[in-house]
């Protein structure tokens, strides 16, 4: 039982039936205020030794302890000191009886661990005042404790659940990383390498690759707005209408009863279908999705507010794909852009989420899309994931210390790479749906 579960002291009318008395430890010589106290119902033992009371403290753990300022073994302000270093027992009321201590002596008896203090000659009636109030304290007192330890009781489970919270974002990370590395590989002629790095544990972007017959993949690269657990489940909820998996795959769909797999367009449309339709879902994402042919490198492929693609020839000249389109899931009949283009051996196309093209620079503004023609130049001679890694380590030496969004990209290589690509040279060629931007 804690001092917070009893009741207060009894007074000089007698017990309280059925309640513990408070436990009074008396030293020194107060034969009298020990009859006094026992009369009242209090359970009082007394001791001449300071020495003694202390191994009686650590034995019972009295609620009040009343001694002489100056005892033949121990003084009072030396005791307090000794009381309060018992392990989990020194938490009992101390009133010291003083004689003719000054203001400072009285101090320095606080400062050791005195609560009260009286003057002598002991009155039996102040002194059992003095007792009602310091049990009222030590009430308080077991009261804070004990609500201070379920404060860090209750800690402890929020930091344990945290940690499991994170142990979980860290295991459905590599999970995602685990699909999405899944999904890379060479079709063909074509090498599709991936990179997806959220700012969190897990994030919203999504990028893969599926095969559509045996001379087709489709490319697929979403951004869901927001960030953190919700845009991830919104992720992979999607991977599943974009897997191999043609009872699933909302392109695949239409062949099981013999019809063809769904345009790039038709894709579009039906996602923002299944986003409009979708109870609770307040939010959007844009796209990328990509028809290649890897066999002869045509390309039909939709834009839907995603950052445009850019082509890289094996020259080494660019040009950047597409006219915008609205995003995924916003209106009830967007308009998206399809285009189509014909990659040569050599040629490279890199999409990119907004986490990419709107990195810092180093001088702290945005570059926005001219910052995926700086990484192709500035990395021409490497392919593949090789190429990836060190457009993500660019952009984190130039200025993405914070980073604020995912990033991820497809690299879609067609036929042999060339040995190296000469950097920033224009191009003559005119593909439709395709701007030149050298």
């Amino acid at each position: 039982m804690t001092r917070a579960d009893r009741p207060l002291p009894p007074t000089t009318t007698g017990r309280h039936p059925g309640r513990r008395a408070s436990q009074v430890l008396i030293i020194g010589d107060l034969a009298e205020q020990c009859r006094d106290l026992a009369r009242a119902g209090y359970d009082v033992e007394a001791t001449g030794s300071a020495v003694e009371a202390l191994a009686i403290c650590q034995r019972r753990k009295p609620d009040f302890i009343i001694a002489d300022w100056s005892m033949p073994d121990m003084s009072g302000v030396e005791f307090c000191r000794a009381f309060r270093n018992i392990d989990q027992g020194g938490d009992g009321h101390v009133i010291l009886l003083a004689h003719h201590q000054g203001a400072a002596e009285i101090a320095t008896g606080l400062d050791a661990g005195m609560n009260d203090f009286l003057t002598t000659p002991v009155k039996g009636p102040e002194l059992q005042a003095r007792l009602l109030i310091g049990s009222r304290n030590l009430r308080i007192g077991d009261a804070l404790r004990q609500e201070n330890t379920r404060l860090h009781n209750l800690l402890q489970q929020l930091q344990e659940m945290r940690a499991s919270a994170e142990r979980d974002l860290r295991d459905a990370g590599r999970l995602q990383q685990a699909m999405m590395r899944g999904h890379a590989g060479q079709f063909g002629k074509a090498a599709i390498s991936l990179l997806l790095h959220p700012a969190r544990a897990v994030g919203g972007d999504l990028v893969g690759c599926f095969s559509i017959d045996d001379h087709r993949i489709g490319i697929f690269a979403l951004d869901i707005a927001g960030h953190g657990v919700a845009a991830a489940l919104v992720a992979a909820r999607l991977s599943a209408h974009l897997s191999e998996n043609p009872d699933l795959n909302e392109v695949l769909r239409p062949t099981r009863d013999g019809g063809d797999p769904l345009t790039p367009a038709a894709l579009a449309h039906r996602l923002n279908r299944l986003l409009l339709e979708e109870r609770g879902f307040d939010s959007y994402l844009t796209l990328i999705y990509a028809d290649l042919d890897h066999a002869n490198g045509h390309v039909r492929m939709v834009q839907a507010g995603h950052p445009h693609p850019v082509l890289q020839t094996a020259h080494g000249s660019l040009r950047q794909l597409g006219k915008g389109g609205m995003p995924v899931g916003l209106f009830p009949e967007p308009i998206f852009d399809e285009f189509e283009l014909t990659m040569r051996p050599g040629e490279r196309m890199l999409i990119a989420s907004d986490g990419i093209t709107e990195s810092n620079d180093p001088g702290g503004g945005y570059r926005m899309q001219s910052r995926l023609e700086d990484l192709l130049t500035a990395h021409s001679g490497l392919h593949g994931h090789a190429f990836l890694e060190a457009m993500l380590l660019a952009l984190d030496r130039d200025g993405a210390d914070r980073i604020r969004d995912d990033r991820s990209a497809v690299l879609v290589e067609f036929g042999p790479p060339p040995s190296a690509r000469p950097a920033g040279t224009r191009s003559q060629s005119d593909q439709d749906g395709v701007e030149d931007v050298w």
